[in-house]
Order: structure tokens, then sequence, then C-alpha cells
């Protein structure tokens, strides 16, 4: 907010939860909240109305690794689902939750 230079005005209503968002979705009455868009997509008190202009965003990088262990029962199945991983399908899926999935390292 201090960005937008509007801290000072804002700050009188401001309120900072120190609880995981679902929570505080579920008790609060705010009428307006800031928070990664997954979060506000799985509360049903929030409506995501879009994400905060590019200069404003801090992006959080999430990066997982997949493996087929040599002992896999069904190294087949395994590895088909890691591929499907990085389907733009699977993509999708993820943008529809609140991520955006990044470049594949395969």
């Amino acid at each position: 907010m201090k960005r937008l230079g509007i801290d000072e005005k804002i700050r009188p209503k401001l309120v900072v939860w120190k609880t995981p968002f679902p929570e505080f979705a579920r008790t609060s009455e705010a009428q307006l909240a800031i928070t990664q868009s997954m979060d506000i997509l799985v509360s049903p008190r929030y409506e995501l109305v879009g994400p905060l202009p590019a200069a404003l965003q801090d992006f959080e990088a999430f990066t997982w690794g997949a493996g087929v262990s040599a002992s896999a029962r069904h190294p087949v199945a395994a590895r088909a689902l890691i591929d499907f991983l990085v389907t733009p399908f699977a993509a999708a899926v993820i943008r529809k939750r609140g991520m955006e999935p990044g470049a594949s390292t395969q």
C-alpha cells in the first residue's frame, strides 16, 4: 500500500492477521482482503477480483521435484503422472487454483 501512496489513509482500517487466511476468512468481517490468490479462491466468503498490478506483486516461487523410485511397483504409471504434471492441461488447473506454473526443467 506504501507503493500506491495510500498506506497512511488505510492504516486506521488495516487489520493484519496472524492466522492462516482460511481461518481469518471464516471469522473476519473484513470487506477487502489482500493475500495470495490461491487463498482467496478456496474461501467461500471472498471473491477473487484479480491480481494486484505486477509492479506491486511479491512473487513466491514454489518448486517441486518428482522421481520414480528404483523399487517402484508401478514405474510406468509413476512416470506417466510426472509427465502429466507438466502438460498444458495440468498448467490450466494450476492457474485455476491461483498459481502460475513455471518452466519445466525436464
